[in-house]
């Protein structure tokens, strides 16, 4: 029962990063591995209760490397929100090669009686 729901049978050929999701009483934080990207390369999209992390890695210059251990690929990373989160007040900033992702959870309504007239 998670807070937030990660779809993994996304029928995309992009890989997915690392990613951490840490739930408080207050919202739900979204941690993803962004190491060699600038804000400025990901792009956060949200719709129909879908929050979309992407990047979209384009050749520019082809380097021929003597060795690689570092892979900048394209990704997608994609989350199902809960009825319970605040899809209009997401905020996202990134930090050491992270993204952090902050979804803000709506506050349960109190009950009321109605009074019959």
């Amino acid at each position: 029962n998670s807070w937030l729901q990660e779809i993994v049978d996304d029928k995309t050929s992009l890989t997915q990063r690392n990613s951490n999701v840490i739930s408080t009483e207050h919202f739900v934080e979204i941690q993803i591995e962004t190491t060699g990207l600038t804000k400025e390369d990901v792009i956060i999209d949200m719709q129909d209760g879908i929050l979309s992390v992407s990047y979209d890695h384009k050749d520019v210059e082809q380097v021929q490397y003597t060795q690689q251990q570092i892979f900048i690929d394209s990704f997608i990373n994609k989350y199902k929100l809960k009825n319970n989160m605040d899809q209009d007040n997401i905020s996202a900033t990134m930090l050491n090669g992270l993204l952090y992702i902050k979804i803000p959870k709506i506050k349960k309504k109190t009950a009321s009686k109605i009074k019959i007239t």
